[in-house]
């Protein structure tokens, strides 16, 4: 989990901007809230508007199209910037995933062996 974050995270970085790659990888916290509301548990008004505000951010940064000259070079590159794109929010889902897993699994383990197994599988 932990090297596929990492992994997609720099393959994103070479297909995307450095903005939207930081961005989409770094919205764990919105995801695990979005999960909450979806499976219908209990979400703040705060939490839900802020995780709104969020996604729609991600949105508009995820849209935007590359700056170039040639119109078949921005076909291509649109194409490759919403792979990055994908490829970086599927970062930020793995880190969400990391997250609640560890959560209930942490108190389960050992620390040692909790360490080990996350950074070599």
């Amino acid at each position: 989990n932990y090297a596929f974050l990492c992994t997609a995270f720099v393959i994103a970085l070479e297909m995307t901007s450095l903005v939207n790659a930081f961005i989409l990888s770094n919205m764990a916290s919105l995801i695990i809230i979005g999960s909450k509301f979806a499976m219908g548990s209990p979400v703040l008004f705060f939490e839900g508007l802020g995780a709104l505000i969020g996604f729609i951010g991600a949105l508009i940064c995820a849209s935007a199209s590359p700056i170039t000259e040639d119109d078949n070079e921005v076909a291509n590159s649109e194409h490759l910037q919403m792979m990055g794109n994908i490829l970086a929010f599927l970062a930020s889902v793995s880190t969400a995933l990391y997250l609640t897993v560890a959560k209930k699994l942490r108190s389960k383990v050992d620390l040692f062996l909790f360490m080990f197994l996350l950074f070599s599988i």
